[in-house]
């Protein structure tokens, strides 16, 4: 790319381009004119004739004013031409303006130069604008709206400051590049080398970005790409957008696609690597050319045409030798791969669904993962690719032998383990097969090739000797204890056992429990230990039963506890005085009953009596409470209570508290 800019400025001067900043004249086409700031005759306004004979920025007599544009409130406008910012002899050249204005003309910073551009007003380029970027360094904190085309070529840099010496970069803006389209134009940035964005910069896409074959744009933390409902991201060969460096206080760059993202072109996988956000009508497509990887949980959704593939995968940060151009399944960027048949197209979903895994598995390793082809036809003569890729401690400690990969139907929540492959190929009758041959593991992960005529969610077991890889119900819950549950009054039996030896590959998420053979209690949780209430006075025995996905486990052996019918008073009646002001006010506070007849207490009724022994008033309160007071007259009284089970039982009165005088 970098020898055809330089044919085209050759053409176009005539001579030999020495490396530097060189301005070419440019055809002229109907375009745009000039904003009205390029005609005011302000000093600080500067507009290009070339009249200095050569193609340098920093030739005072090729400005219309004699003075050269370089400074954060000077405005630069260029018409029908085209300056190079030119490396000087001593040292490189960073240009910075307030405002860059460009129709029909072109700019080409090359190696080791820049421009910036840092005012608070918008530059516009129009649709025959052309700025090249040339192992250079471009951006600044204003708004730029590109209508032409911008292309990167070498190892260049877009970014919001500078950090030149005498550089106004004002820390609380950051530079804004809109790839801008209208009805009749398109912008575009084509990338054919590698370009870094730094310091919070964003590029909000409505035309089209273009990574070339062995290109990249490597984003730091705090950066961003939107792409907007006509925008697209196209990657035409081996690129892809990757992190770059973390910033403090920043986080991943975030990428929003609110258009589309699309491979075009080339043989290996391309990423994205970025805090990707599939929005609105946003889009994936994989027209050409093996794999598009995109990092991150989301459900990631796309047209993908036949014999290619959807992934998701991420690079990690600064790893972009890693990621770029990567064909070898054993370091390619990607932990879940669905490629399809190479007779059928479609839309595929791919998703990471997180570890622990929505389906119910003691046995899984890793996270389960989502790969899915809607309206797909299996034909095992011609099935879909699944690639399944796996870093997770549990899963690379597993030995190859103990691992296996289960299918999950998606509507019936039914396990199916996957057989292997016989000679490569789905055996006779079934729809899927594991190709063990190509079972792998390096120090980074281990992979997994299934071939599949259905699709959905699948997860890896380890399924070690003497189990079987299909789920069953539990074996029988060991060591049950009774014993009434606190305060100790028989309203609640606590019950006490060990889960199951074998879960039978998918964990208890219940128990029952059985009371004199018939079910008393479902607990909610795989929680080992539980209260019975209300269980009646007498001799009962218990029993649990471990519930899983597939069903329950026999019955534990039983354990057994006494229930004494007694149904005792409330004890150690205190009277109390009420606060004092307002209605004269007293009460009592006291302890449950020792025993409660085997029924939990629903109620407690407390009485206030003359000395004489005359009931004068009472108020009934809930099982709960443990004091209450009435409204009386002045006198003397003592207080009772009494308590109602949920047998609907009342206990004897208690004793009477000493005398008290309300106030």
């Amino acid at each position: 790319m970098r020898k055809t800019h330089r044919a085209t400025l050759q053409a176009a001067v005539g001579v030999l381009v020495a490396a530097g900043i060189v301005v070419v004249a440019t055809p002229q086409h109907a375009s745009a004119a000039l904003p009205a700031v390029c005609s005011s005759g302000v000093a600080n306004v500067h507009n290009w004739t070339g009249g200095a004979g050569s193609f340098d920025w920093d030739a005072a007599g090729n400005w219309d004013n004699g003075v050269v544009p370089n400074g954060p409130n000077e405005v630069a406008c260029i018409e029908n031409s085209g300056p190079d910012v030119f490396q000087d002899t001593t040292g490189f050249e960073h240009v910075q303006v307030g405002e860059l204005h460009l129709v029909n003309s072109g700019v080409w910073i090359q190696a080791g130069s820049g421009i910036f551009v840092n005012g608070s007003a918008t530059s516009v380029w129009d649709e025959n604008s052309r700025l090249w970027v040339d192992d250079a360094h471009f951006g600044g904190t204003a708004r730029i709206d590109s209508y032409g085309s911008i292309d990167i070529t070498g190892s260049s840099v877009i970014d919001s400051v500078n950090g030149t010496a005498g550089m106004v970069n004002p820390a609380s803006r950051a530079g804004f590049l809109n790839i801008a389209k209208t009805a009749t134009s398109t912008g575009s940035l084509t990338v054919e080398g590698v370009l870094q964005l730094f310091t919070d910069y964003h590029l909000d896409v409505s035309g089209v970005v273009n990574v070339g074959d062995n290109a990249l744009i490597s984003a730091d933390w705090g950066t961003s790409l939107t792409i907007n409902p006509q925008g697209q991201l196209g990657f035409y060969g081996n690129g892809g957008w990757y992190q770059g460096a973390s910033v403090p206080g920043r986080t991943k760059a975030v990428v929003t696609n609110r258009g589309e993202i699309g491979k075009f072109v080339g043989g290996t996988t391309s990423v994205v690597d970025a805090d990707y956000r599939q929005l609105d009508a946003g889009r994936v497509q994989v027209a050409c050319c093996s794999t598009l990887a995109i990092a991150g949980t989301n459900i990631i959704g796309g047209a993908v045409a036949p014999h290619h593939g959807l992934a998701t995968g991420a690079c990690g940060l600064n790893q972009v030798t890693i990621c770029a151009g990567s064909a070898d399944p054993a370091v390619d960027p990607m932990s879940l791969k669905i490629f399809m048949p190479e007779n059928q197209g479609g839309v595929a979903e791919v998703q990471e669904l997180g570890n622990p895994a929505p389906t119910v598995d003691s046995r899984a390793v890793g996270n389960e993962v989502l790969a899915n082809i809607d309206n797909f036809v299996g034909d095992p003569s011609d099935p879909a690719i699944l690639t399944l890729r796996y870093s997770q401690a549990d899963v690379m400690a597993a030995p190859l032998d103990e691992l296996y990969v289960a299918h999950v139907d998606d509507v019936t929540g039914a396990m199916t383990k996957v057989p292997d492959c016989d000679a490569g190929a789905i055996p006779t009758g079934e729809a899927y097969c594991l190709d063990r041959s190509l079972l792998g593991r390096n120090s980074s992960n281990t992979s997994f090739r299934v071939l599949t005529t259905r699709t959905s969610r699948w997860h890896i077991r380890r399924v070690q000797a003497g189990e079987t890889f299909d789920q069953t119900a539990p074996s029988v819950p060991t060591g049950l204890k009774a014993s009434l549950a606190a305060p100790g009054d028989g309203s609640g039996v606590k019950l006490i056992w060990t889960g199951p030896a074998d879960d039978g590959g998918a964990a208890p998420s219940s128990y029952k429990i059985f009371r004199d053979g018939v079910l008393a209690k479902t607990t909610s949780t795989g929680a080992t230990s539980t209260v019975v209430k209300n269980n009646g006075p007498g001799k009962h025995t218990f029993k649990v039963q471990a519930v899983n996905i597939v069903g329950p486990s026999p019955r534990s052996t039983a354990a057994a506890v006494t229930i004494s019918k007694t149904f005792s008073a409330p004890r150690k009646v205190v009277s109390l005085r009420g606060a004092a002001g307002g209605a004269l006010t007293a009460g009592a506070k006291w302890t449950p009953p020792a025993s409660s007849g085997g029924y939990a207490i629903t109620r407690y009724k407390v009485a206030a009596f003359t000395t004489s022994g005359r009931m004068v008033a009472s108020i009934t309160v809930k099982g709960g409470a443990r004091k209450a007071f009435l409204t009386l007259k002045k006198g003397r009284y003592v207080f009772k209570v009494r308590a109602l089970n949920f047998a609907k039982k009342w206990s004897p009165w208690s004793r009477p508290s000493t005398a008290v005088s309300p106030r």
